[in-house]
């Protein structure tokens, strides 16, 4: 899994759908490409879009949160390379 969906909302894994709505009415309204003149916003867009859809419908949600347990028990370390690598490409983090 290269994207942390919850971190991308801003959310804990035990947030709500709810919570999940919320956080994402609010990130869209951000960065979306129509009223953020940013370079990168669509692209940022585009992620909370996939974040929201995917944690927002429930089935999604479960089949998501098994990759990531997979991914996390199966090769962690790989995974955590790769995940800081994401982040340090999305100038995230320096």
């Amino acid at each position: 899994m290269d994207e942390d969906y919850f971190e991308i909302l801003n959310l804990n894994k035990s947030a709500t759908i709810a919570d999940v709505k919320i956080a994402y009415r609010k990130m869209a309204k951000r960065y979306h490409p129509d009223h953020n003149p940013h370079p990168e916003a669509r692209e940022i867009f585009r992620l909370i879009d996939k974040a929201y859809k995917t944690l927002s419908d429930p089935v999604k949600r479960e089949i998501y949160e098994r990759k990531v347990s997979e991914a996390l028990t199966d090769k962690p370390r790989d995974y955590l390379k790769q995940y800081w690598k994401n982040l340090v490409n999305k100038g995230m983090v320096k």
